[in-house]
């Protein structure tokens, strides 16, 4: 970004209206830079940062695990609740909406790398929080879950459809079409991932021999098994729901941190 790039005179007197574009200037407090093909390129997560950047990615890890904590806590308040999905044909299909989301959005705010270690350690800090630790099988799969969320969401969003981690594409129609495209693939694939990651954690907490808890570990494979198909599209489908409302939230949420990542590139 060219810090010392001229305003155009006839912007000036809009400075107040604060982030703001015509056509390819990008305006920001009395600065503005132009939007450039390479602003879409996904290359620009591994660029080199320096250290002051890198030390605020750190620190962002941080405040992501924080945020993650407080997902889990109103997670864990809602499923006390009953307030999710109640069980279906005696599937409990109540599961976590918010942590999931954190970790997506850190993966705009912080890159996959960093975002990957939040997706490491959430569900294990959700495992100690709900006293669930003694089972390490579910907070284990669904780390390996939330990892490749953090990739699928990277690749469908900022790889395929070429959005840009500091930068609105110019026309307002691409802009709207790249954002909000890549739910279809994402829910999708993300949703089937989940799923198998549900049924493997049932198979292995049984022939573990492990009993108890309040998700996937609450019930038997062999009772799962019974109508095998009918329970995973079951499971399925309320992954679906939990993954449009995530995406969405995420897609309403990500171009407010472009304008963060904007400061630090």
């Amino acid at each position: 970004m060219d810090k010392k790039h001229e305003v155009h005179e006839h912007e000036l007197e809009e400075t107040k209206l604060g982030d703001h574009y015509h056509d390819i200037h990008h305006f920001y407090g009395e600065k503005e830079d132009d939007v450039k093909p390479s602003d879409f390129s996904p290359k620009n997560f591994f660029k080199k940062k320096q250290t002051n950047n890198t030390i605020f990615y750190i620190s962002a890890t941080g405040i992501f695990l924080a945020l993650a904590i407080v997902a889990s806590l109103i997670d864990i308040g809602l499923e006390m609740l009953d307030l999710l999905i109640p069980p279906i044909n005696g599937i409990p299909v109540m599961m976590r909406f918010l942590d999931v989301l954190v970790v997506m959005l850190a993966v705009t705010a912080i890159g996959p790398i960093f975002a990957s270690v939040v997706a490491l350690i959430t569900p294990f800090l959700h495992a100690v929080i709900h006293g669930e630790i003694w089972n390490p099988y579910e907070p284990l799969f669904d780390a390996v879950s939330y990892i490749l969320i953090v990739w699928i969401l990277w690749l469908f969003f900022y790889v395929v459809f070429r959005n840009s981690l500091f930068h609105r594409h110019p026309n307002d129609k691409v802009d709207k079409f790249r954002r909000w495209t890549p739910m279809v693939p994402f829910i999708l694939i993300s949703s089937a991932v989940f799923t198998i990651f549900y049924i493997l954690t049932i198979y292995i907490t049984t022939v573990q021999g492990h009993s108890g808890g309040d998700h996937e570990e609450s019930i038997s494979f062999d009772s799962f098994k019974k109508m095998i198909w009918i329970n995973a599209i079951i499971v399925f489908c309320a992954n679906i729901i939990r993954c449009t409302f995530d995406m969405t939230i995420f897609c309403l949420i990500e171009p407010k941190l472009k304008i963060i990542n904007h400061r630090y590139y």
